[in-house]
């Protein structure tokens, strides 16, 4: 238990720092807490190349984290248990009086080094969840086993969505009394510059104002539907053919080429643009008319919270807690999984109405301030650790 003469020390485990919600929650939340009061230790593994690293906001954040080569994404028996025999030293080293996992992989190496360590308060993170959309049944079953072993060693797990813990409820991970939630939290000022001060992109690119522009900013991996996106954009193209429609793909990730070869498959290839990982991703989020979301699977998707915060009207499939973000007919509208044809009749009314995108822009950004600000998730993780140490 911490003692009143010293601060309260954290160790935070996640399993890479690539593009995404978890780690710039960890980033941030780190930075936010790092003070008198609190200790901060951030360990995190190495992402995959095609991935996009976030080691910019760490280093713009003064965030140094402590990199455990083994702890990555991939399951090895061998590295998975040699990092726990470095997790586990590093806490018998460091005495953390709270441990505090990120993702499915260092949630699970590192909950077990910190029940073997003693150490007195363990915390769970779920930022979504693979127990169901990722694989197939018999690793499904798997996963859901993994997680309600270490449930019981653990303290306080924490959806970071309504739907998310109410999933983890119904898979029954854990007792619901055991499971909370508490919603992300940013720095969200630098997308309202960029959106007051749009055009930066569509310069560099050569896109003229005229021209309507639906984003999807989102790693290239199956689980984000691209392909849905793309039926979408043909769609659109047919619905408002007499519009000058782009559609910028904004990421990367193992599916570049196959998601190339669609785009020409559909005949889109003048209308698609892709573009990398940037830091000024809020720049992009300016640029844009309206942001598409296609997942088949999500926690709480940072690219809503951004593109809101940057008055942005969404479009976006029916998952996880994404009905809990945006106010239907108000900041964008909630399709139904795989329905290319509704995400396209969404967009299209919202391209359709300049009057009503901005007014749903306006209040997207009213409402993520509100709602996704770092003043309130700081205040909410206070809270729970001091439930906890007592």
């Amino acid at each position: 238990m911490a003692e009143s003469s010293r601060p309260i020390k954290i160790v935070r485990v996640i399993a890479r720092l690539n593009i995404g919600g978890p780690a710039v929650h960890t980033i941030l939340v780190t930075q936010a807490l790092q003070g008198t009061k609190y200790e901060n230790i951030l360990v995190a593994g190495v992402e995959s190349k095609d991935e996009g690293s976030m080691d910019f906001l760490a280093a713009q954040h003064e965030v140094q984290p402590l990199i455990l080569r083994g702890l990555g994404r991939e399951i090895s028996i061998l590295d998975d248990v040699k990092t726990l025999v470095r997790l586990y030293r590093l806490f018998r080293k460091e005495r953390p009086d709270i441990v505090e996992t990120h993702t499915a992989k260092a949630g699970a190496v590192g909950r077990v080094a910190a029940w073997l360590a003693r150490v007195p308060v363990r915390i769970h993170f779920f930022h979504g969840h693979v127990l169901y959309g990722y694989f197939g049944k018999l690793l499904t079953w798997v996963f859901k086993m993994i997680e309600r072993i270490n449930a019981r060693i653990t303290h306080r797990i924490v959806a970071c969505s309504e739907k998310v813990r109410q999933d983890l409820i119904q898979f029954r991970v854990a007792p619901q009394e055991k499971i909370v939630t508490i919603p992300y939290g940013f720095n969200l000022s630098r997308f309202a510059r960029a959106a007051a001060c749009p055009g930066k992109i569509r310069a560099e690119l050569g896109v003229s104002t005229s021209v309507k522009v639906v984003g999807i900013v989102a790693r290239l991996v199956p689980i984000k539907g691209h392909e849905v996106f793309l039926q979408a954009a043909r769609n659109l193209v047919e619905k408002m053919p007499e519009s000058e429609l782009e559609f910028w793909i904004v990421g990367d990730g193992e599916l570049r080429e196959s998601i190339k070869s669609q785009v020409t498959h559909l005949g889109l290839t003048s209308r698609v643009r892709f573009l990398e990982w940037r830091q000024d991703i809020e720049s992009v989020y300016a640029d844009l008319d309206v942001l598409a979301l296609t997942s088949f699977n999500e926690g709480l998707p940072l690219v809503i919270i951004e593109a809101m915060a940057a008055s942005r009207p969404v479009v976006a499939t029916n998952v996880g807690g994404v009905p809990e973000m945006i106010s239907e007919g108000e900041t964008g509208f909630v399709v139904p999984v795989g329905d290319s044809e509704a995400i396209a009749e969404g967009l299209s009314r919202i391209l359709g109405d300049p009057n009503r995108a901005k007014a749903m822009g306006v209040l997207g950004q009213k409402l993520s301030f509100e709602k996704y600000g770092i003043e309130r998730l700081v205040r909410d993780l206070e809270a729970l650790y001091e439930s906890l140490l007592k």
